[in-house]
Order: C-alpha cells, then sequence, then structure tokens
C-alpha cells in the first residue's frame, strides 16, 4: 500500500493548482484604507451597519484574492501535461497493475523527473523497519550526506553557500525532511526561539565572528530556511529567492497589524457589553427600589393591595444617559487610540512594501517565472503570501467598520435618550398586580 501511496504521490505532484501573482501597487492600497471617524459623531455620519467605505475597501481586496486563483501559465502547461499522462495511465492499464508493477512502471517511465527513481528506491528503503531505525538515529549531517549518496537530494555543490557558520549549520539541519516540516508549523516566535537555541548550543557568538558581507536577502537565518529554494533542490534564483523573502516579512507583519486592530474592535464591543450590562443591573435595582417605596406610598394612602410602584423615570433616565456618556468617552478614547496604533504600524509596514515591491519588479510580479516550469512552487509561494496580504488588509478594514459602527450605535442611542423627557414620580399598580 505505501508502494502504491508513493506513485500516487508522483502522479499528482503536477496536479496541484499554482496562482497568478498580481501586479498591484501595495502602497496605493495602505494609503486607501479609509480612516477611522475622529469621533462618535463621525461615525454615526457613516451609519451603524457596515459603511459604504470599509465594505468597498474589503470587497476590493477580496477581488484581488479572488484574481491570484487565476493559474499562471506554468499551471495550464503542467495541467495539460497531466491530462496527456493520465490518458496513458489508463492506456498502460496501470490502475490495474500490482503495486510493485506500478513502481517499475513508474522508475520505467522516470514519471517524477529527473532523480525520482533515487528517491523511489530511497522511499522503498525506508520500509524496512531496519534501514528506518539506523537513519532516524543519524545526526541532520548524517541523513543529509546520506541522502546526497544515494541520489535524493542535490550534490553539496548546489546548496546555498555561506561563510556565515550558524547560516551553514541551519541549512545542513533543514536538509533533514522531519526538521523541514516542523520548521513549517512553527510560528515566527517559536522559529526565532530555534535558532537562539541553536546559538548557544553551539557556541556561537555573532560579537566574536569576522565581519560578514551585508547581504540585503531579508531578516535573517529564517529568510534562508523558509524559502522553498533552500528546501529544494529545484533552481531558484536569488531574486526569487529575495522576493519570497520581502513577501513573507511583509504578510507576516501586516498580519499581526490586523491582528491588533481586530484585538481592540474586540475590546470594544466587550467594553459596550460591559457597560450596557452594568447599566441594565441599575435599573433593576432602581426597579426594586420603586416597588418598595410603591407599597410603602399605597399603604399610607390606604390603597388596598401590595403590588404597587412608586416611578422614578427620572432616574432611570439618569442612570441611562449616564452609561451612555461613560460609552462614548470610552468610544472616542478607542478611535484614537486604533487610529494612532494603526498609524505606527502603517508607518513601518510602508518600509516592508516599499522592499516587497522592489522584489517583485525585479522579476516582473511572477511573470519571470512563468517560462520554468521547476518554478512552480516559487509561483505559488509567492501568490500565496499575496493573497495573505490582501486578506490582513480586508480584515483591517472590517475592523475598521467594527469600531466605527460600534461608536456611532453609541452616538445614535445617546441622541434617543437625550430626547427623553422624565416623566412625574407616579404611585402606579405594578404590572400584573
Amino acid at each position: 500500500m505505501k508502494h502504491c501511496l508513493l506513485l500516487t504521490c508522483l502522479l499528482f505532484a503536477v496536479g496541484a493548482i499554482a496562482q497568478t501573482p498580481q501586479r498591484t501597487d501595495i502602497v496605493t492600497l495602505l494609503n486607501q484604507l479609509p480612516k477611522l471617524p475622529a469621533t462618535t459623531q463621525e461615525a454615526l455620519a457613516l451609519g451603524t451597519g457596515l459603511s459604504d467605505p470599509y465594505l468597498n475597501y474589503a470587497d476590493q481586496m477580496h477581488a484581488l484574492m479572488e484574481k491570484i486563483q487565476t493559474p499562471n501559465p506554468i499551471t495550464i502547461r503542467v495541467q495539460k501535461q497531466a491530462v496527456a499522462t493520465d490518458a496513458k495511465f489508463k492506456a498502460d492499464g496501470v490502475d490495474k497493475m500490482a503495486d510493485a508493477e506500478k513502481i517499475a512502471y513508474a522508475k520505467k517511465h522516470n514519471l517524477g523527473g529527473p532523480g525520482s527513481n533515487n528517491r523511489i528506491d530511497f522511499a522503498q528503503k525506508m520500509q524496512d523497519p531496519a534501514f528506518r531505525k539506523q537513519f532516524d538515529a543519524m545526526t541532520p549531517q548524517q541523513k543529509m550526506a546520506l541522502m546526497q549518496q544515494q541520489g535524493v537530494m542535490a550534490a553539496p555543490a548546489t546548496v546555498p553557500q555561506t561563510s556565515n557558520p550558524m547560516q551553514a549549520d541551519m541549512m545542513a539541519i533543514m536538509q533533514d525532511p522531519a526538521m523541514r516540516e516542523k520548521w513549517k508549523a512553527m510560528s515566527p516566535a517559536e522559529k526565532q526561539a530555534f535558532i537562539e537555541q541553536q546559538k548557544k548550543a553551539n557556541g556561537y557568538d555573532a560579537a566574536k565572528r569576522p565581519n560578514q558581507p551585508k547581504t540585503d536577502t531579508g531578516s535573517g537565518f529564517g529568510d534562508m530556511l523558509d524559502s522553498p529554494a533552500s528546501a529544494t533542490p529545484a533552481p531558484s534564483s536569488a531574486p526569487v529567492g529575495l522576493a519570497i523573502a520581502k513577501s513573507r516579512a511583509l504578510q507576516e507583519s501586516l498580519t499581526e497589524s490586523a491582528k491588533a486592530v481586530k484585538a481592540m474592535a474586540d475590546r470594544q464591543q466587550q467594553q459596550y457589553d460591559q457597560a450596557m450590562a452594568t447599566m441594565q443591573n441599575a435599573i433593576t435595582e432602581l426597579g426594586k427600589k420603586e416597588s418598595a417605596e410603591g407599597l410603602a406610598e399605597a399603604k399610607r394612602l390606604g390603597k388596598p393591595g401590595d403590588s404597587w410602584v412608586l416611578t422614578n423615570a427620572a432616574e432611570e433616565h439618569r442612570i441611562r444617559m449616564n452609561a451612555i456618556q461613560q460609552q462614548q468617552r470610552a468610544d472616542n478614547a478607542m478611535l484614537t487610540a486604533a487610529t494612532i496604533e494603526w498609524t505606527k504600524r502603517q508607518a513601518a509596514l510602508k518600509k516592508l512594501v516599499a522592499d516587497y515591491q522592489s522584489a517583485m519588479t525585479t522579476i516582473q510580479y511572477g511573470e519571470s517565472l512563468f517560462s520554468d516550469d521547476s518554478q512552480f512552487q516559487n509561483a505559488a509561494t509567492l501568490s500565496g503570501q499575496q493573497a495573505t496580504v490582501f486578506g490582513a488588509l480586508q480584515d483591517v478594514a472590517n475592523a475598521f467598520n467594527k469600531i466605527a459602527s460600534q461608536a456611532a450605535k453609541t452616538q445614535d442611542l445617546l441622541g434617543d435618550e437625550s430626547k427623553m423627557t422624565p416623566t412625574p414620580r407616579q404611585l402606579l399598580p405594578a404590572s400584573g398586580g
């Protein structure tokens, strides 16, 4: 069965979908994001539902994400090849073959491309428990050496070269497929913690290293390790690796910024819910007091029954006004805080955007990759990262809308309550009494 799964992987490798990066000026997109209103009064002018400025912007981001789904030229070629391959499989009766025959067929026709037969042989060896146990016990460097010897991965000359000993060791560690998968699953903070742990474990001290020539390839070890170029033997030029690194840096920063603004919107909602709950509790307590005072007044006046209320509309109005005005102050403070937070983050983002735009322009927004099928994964990576950028901007717009809408709702309540004219105190039968 595992042999069959291996063949399936080879067959479906050509069926994956790669998206198309869009030629879009993200500096313009950042500047076009509608600003938050300065006050609850301004927020009310936008409306209490999904306000058009934010809704229109969110729709614009969604449309860009939809465009990314357009298959690029590599995808179209690969899909055509997949159709032809599938027809050949059917003609050759592959689906009726035994597992061993399928493996022999895959090797005969070199289905996985250059080096695929070596990978098939190695995968078969890994099914042997004794061999697997021996392999698992090896160091990352020993695993890399064995896999190079077996022809499973590129020779050392094709591994990115560096004069930085820490980077050299990290790249060697990442030749272990299991470690690469673990690395992909780590958060940025976990990756940095792992790197720091390796520094301490191996006694690396940046202050004691000889001066290294500065290269603008990203933020450090993580950029090189995350790049598909360092994880696979597929060709990848320096400009492509740089674009992926800059794209990832922008994606991660913008995603964090979107989370920060969304957290502020959530906090504002919690403040409102708490304020309304406190107000309602105060009104409930007032009702109890009105009942007690009403019963005492009814007895004083000799009225029959034990269900009377001495209304106090003025006090209820005061409670409501105080609660809403307090929430108005909180909403105004949130509008200011969210504006300051986004302005600060936007300034940092613009530098990342400029780096990203420059790197993407160098590779013609991925179009320079489209003539080389080996760049399939790099095109997909760039597209996926760009989609995340558009999605994060959409999240910021939605969070802005939530903050503005909540502020408008508070102002609307305040306006309605301000128009109320409390009636004088009255002794009335309690409802249902």
